[in-house]
């Protein structure tokens, strides 16, 4: 298996254990209080090792999800902005420098399944898109917006964008009701076309951010390491 085929597999497979648990925990929030949403999740994942204290548990989330490499994860809830994208951006500026193997954005939304092609393209990254389709869900009683359950991820390539998406309905007591099957989609990234969509336009711009930052980092490493230079007597 190549090196980005084992990226997609581990990937998909942490988005997809992930979602069973922002799932699980949705539901049992709505059965103490109806139609609660979750908070936005932020999650950061770095290739673990033995100077890891918790590479034990990394080691066994190896084993039960079948990945290609040993994962520690942070998961940061991004709730201290009322706008998620202004809270993504403290939360990435305070990360210390260094490479990561995928960033994945959670998030819960409204979205429809009939936009066509030409919406898609005019929408694409739009600030209002989702208020557009919140009003229409709301007010429309033959609305097809449906809500659900989004993740964005990104590698530290920035070559792919991977989404995952949950839909679900409200059953009589406030309790979702997911669709039996989420929606995966991997798509690559061409650097001459826009990639649409703030969420993805963001994790992009972090890759880009963190690479560079890794890069000047290690360039102020060499600048302090150069040998003093001999003076004539």
């Amino acid at each position: 298996m190549k090196p980005q085929e084992k990226v997609d597999e581990d990937i998909k497979s942490i988005m997809e254990e992930v979602l069973n648990r922002v799932c699980y925990a949705k539901t049992e929030m709505c059965k103490d209080e109806p139609m609660q949403d979750n908070p936005p999740l932020l999650l950061i994942a770095v290739e673990s090792n033995e100077d890891n204290p918790d590479h034990d548990g990394a080691l066994e989330y190896q084993k039960e999800n079948n990945l290609s490499l040993p994962y520690h994860i942070a998961v940061v809830p991004l709730i201290h902005k009322e706008n998620v994208l202004e809270a993504y951006d403290e939360v990435v500026h305070a990360l210390p420098i260094r490479p990561f193997s995928f960033l994945l954005l959670c998030v819960e939304g409204y979205m429809r399944n009939d936009v066509s092609e030409a919406e898609e393209t005019e929408w694409a990254g739009d600030v209002n898109r989702n208020r557009l389709f919140e009003k229409d869900y709301k007010e429309n009683p033959f609305s097809t917006v449906r809500e659900g359950i989004v993740f964005t991820a990104v590698d530290w390539s920035g070559s792919h964008i991977w989404n995952v998406t949950s839909l679900y309905r409200y059953d009589d007591k406030g309790v979702p009701v997911f669709d039996d099957e989420p929606t995966c989609t991997v798509s690559e990234v061409d650097e001459n076309e826009e990639v649409g969509g703030r969420i993805p336009d963001h994790l992009l711009a972090t890759v880009a951010y963190m690479h560079l930052a890794v890069n000047a980092l290690a360039y102020k490493d060499l600048l302090n390491e150069a040998p003093k230079r001999k003076t004539k007597e």
